[in-house]
C-alpha cells in the first residue's frame, strides 16, 4: 500500500525567458523522465531549433511536459480571460523527492523571471486600491470639499489597474535566442521614442506659441 501523492502546483504572472531559461526548464524536467515534449500553440517540436525556426525568436506561448510522473509547465497565450498565465504542475508517482526537488527548483527559477513591475502590477490588488479610494473619497466628500489632490488618489489607483490589464493580457515573453543576442528595449524601440520624443517636444512648443499669441492679441484688444 502506498499513499497517493499530491500533486503540486504554482501560478504566477507572466515571466520572461530567453533561451538559456527555457533549456535549464528542459533540462531540469528531463532529469524526472525519459523524454521531454515541447509544444507551442497546436504544435509539438522536437528541439528548440526547430521551435525557432517554425516561429521566429520571440513566442508567447510555450508548455514543457515530461508526462506522468514528472513535471509539466504551461505558459499561456495572454488576451482575456481568468486562466493563470504561467502555471507550473509535479506529477510525483508517490512521495518521489526528486520531482518535488525539481518542481520546487523550476519554482523559484520561474519567480525570479517575473519582470519587477509585475510583482506590482497584481490585477486584484490594483482593483481592491481602486475600490478602497473611491469609498474613502466619497466618505471623505461629505465632509471636506473635493479637491484636485484628492482625485489623484482613485486616478492613480485606476492607471496601475489599467497597466496590470495590459500586463496581463500581453502575457509572458520568450525569447528562442540566448540573452545576449536580444536587443535591449531601448534599442528595440530606438525609432518610436525618438519620434516620441520629438513630437513631444514640437507639442509642447506649438502649445507655448498659442498660449503667447493668445495672451499677446488678448492684451491688444481694447
Amino acid at each position: 500500500m502506498k499513499k497517493i501523492a499530491n500533486t503540486l502546483d504554482a501560478w504566477m504572472p507572466p515571466v520572461r525567458l530567453y533561451r538559456e531559461d527555457v533549456e535549464a526548464i528542459m533540462d531540469r524536467v528531463g532529469r524526472t523522465t525519459e523524454k521531454v515534449t515541447i509544444a507551442s500553440g497546436d504544435y509539438t517540436f522536437d528541439s528548440l531549433d526547430e521551435l525557432r525556426e517554425r516561429r521566429g525568436n520571440l513566442v508567447r506561448q510555450l508548455e514543457v511536459s515530461g508526462g506522468f510522473g514528472s513535471i509539466s509547465l504551461t505558459i499561456a497565450q495572454g488576451g482575456s480571460g481568468i486562466r493563470p498565465r504561467v502555471a507550473l504542475y509535479g506529477h510525483p508517482r508517490d512521495d518521489d523527492s526528486a520531482v518535488a526537488g525539481e518542481w520546487r527548483y523550476l519554482r523559484d527559477l520561474l519567480h525570479t523571471r517575473v519582470p519587477w513591475y509585475g510583482r506590482l502590477l497584481r490585477p486584484g490588488v490594483s482593483l481592491f486600491a481602486l475600490l478602497g479610494s473611491l469609498f474613502l473619497l466619497q466618505v471623505l466628500s461629505a465632509r471636506v470639499p473635493v479637491s484636485s489632490m484628492m482625485l489623484l488618489i482613485p486616478g492613480t489607483a485606476g492607471v496601475i489597474l489599467l497597466l496590470s490589464a495590459v500586463y496581463y493580457w500581453r502575457g509572458s515573453t520568450i525569447y528562442l535566442d540566448p540573452r545576449h543576442k536580444v536587443p535591449s528595449f531601448w534599442k528595440r524601440n530606438a525609432d518610436q521614442i525618438g519620434v516620441g520624443a520629438i513630437g513631444a517636444v514640437i507639442g509642447s512648443v506649438l502649445t507655448l506659441l498659442v498660449q503667447a499669441i493668445l495672451a499677446h492679441f488678448g492684451k491688444a484688444a481694447p
